[in-house]
């Protein structure tokens, strides 16, 4: 069974409805998310990704739920076992939830992200996560970030400037 599919005794995320320990995704161009296994004594949840706004924009760049690239000026807000990446005008692009269970934590994702086109490709709500089927799930998506992130350092990027770290 694949690695990132099965269930977490501690901690999982909601996505589709269903149960799932990580969540790794990528769509054709530059958008990822990577929503990261929480290991036990962690409670809040890290992300990493690329994320675009409706103009397809760079939004946004995180490493485990620390800002890397900001160009909008988002903010990541601790808010109880949770977060919210908050824009300038104080508009919630992503949140998280943490919330017991009976058998564990579950995290709650909502939200909507976009890709470089500016198509809405991953939306979190009361199910869970929803993305499109043919957006990839795969493990070689975070080692294709990271590579693309060691790129990036070897060239002056502005640094982490309104970056909040969880």
């Amino acid at each position: 069974m694949d690695e990132l599919k099965m269930v977490s005794a501690y901690h999982n995320y909601l996505v589709r409805g269903r149960l799932q320990r990580e969540v790794v995704l990528k769509s054709r161009g530059n958008f990822f998310f990577h929503a990261h296994r929480v290991e036990p004594m962690e409670r809040v949840p890290s992300i990493s990704g690329r994320f675009f706004d409706r103009r397809g924009e760079l939004l946004l760049v995180i490493q485990r739920n620390e800002l890397v690239e900001n160009p909008q000026g988002l903010a990541l807000i601790p808010m109880g076992d949770g977060w919210s990446l908050i824009s300038s005008t104080m508009e919630a692009i992503l949140s998280c939830q943490v919330v017991d269970a009976k058998e564990g934590l579950i995290t709650i994702l909502r939200g909507v992200l976009h890709d470089e086109r500016g198509q809405e490709v991953l939306k979190g709500g009361e199910l869970g996560l929803e993305f499109p089927p043919e957006l990839e799930v795969s493990e070689l998506a975070e080692r294709e970030f990271r590579s693309g992130e060691a790129d990036r350092e070897a060239r002056p990027c502005g640094g982490s400037e309104n970056g909040v770290g969880l």
